[in-house]
This record gives structure tokens, C-alpha cells and sequence, in this order.
């Protein structure tokens, strides 16, 4: 399968991937970069919980959702409740 021949949201949801992955990692490690901020503590992870450890996908695929409705939204004009509900579901 060609890249050419995939629609926009494909071509967007494979782009998201990497992205993801990528920011995930840095988001793994943020919180010892930034000298253990706290405010950066309360979206990163800080210690080896389940849930420090659920935070370095949650909010970035969060984000990538919501960036793609604010980007392409009004072109393929997406219905912002069932959008955001999708989110949450």
C-alpha cells in the first residue's frame, strides 16, 4: 500500500504513530530533565506506578486527538460532540 493512496485521516493516524511514541519517551523522562518541577509532575510520569506510567500515552494521544479536530475539522466538518465523546470513550 502506497502513501499516495491513502486518505488524509490514514495519512494522519500513521504520522500519529511515531509521533506518539516519540513523545511518550521524552514525556518518560521530562520529569527528571526539568530538575523535578512539579507542575511538570502532575502530567508525566514520577515514580513506576501503573497509572505515572499510563500518563506518558494518555495525554499525548489526548493532544494528537485534539489537535486533529482543531487542524481538519472544519474541512471535513467533524461534529464536535461526537468528537469529543469519541475522546473520552
Amino acid at each position: 500500500m502506497k502513501i499516495k493512496n491513502l486518505s488524509n485521516p490514514e495519512r494522519w493516524i500513521l504520522l500519529g504513530i511515531p509521533t506518539l511514541f516519540l513523545l511518550g519517551a521524552i514525556f518518560h523522562f521530562l520529569y527528571d530533565f526539568t530538575g523535578k518541577i512539579s507542575l511538570i509532575g502532575i502530567m508525566r510520569p514520577v515514580n513506576s506506578s501503573v497509572w505515572e506510567h499510563m500518563k506518558m500515552s494518555l495525554f499525548p494521544i489526548v493532544g494528537w486527538w485534539g489537535i486533529y479536530y482543531f487542524v481538519k475539522g472544519k474541512k471535513h466538518k467533524i461534529d464536535n460532540d461526537l468528537w469529543f465523546t469519541a475522546a473520552l470513550m
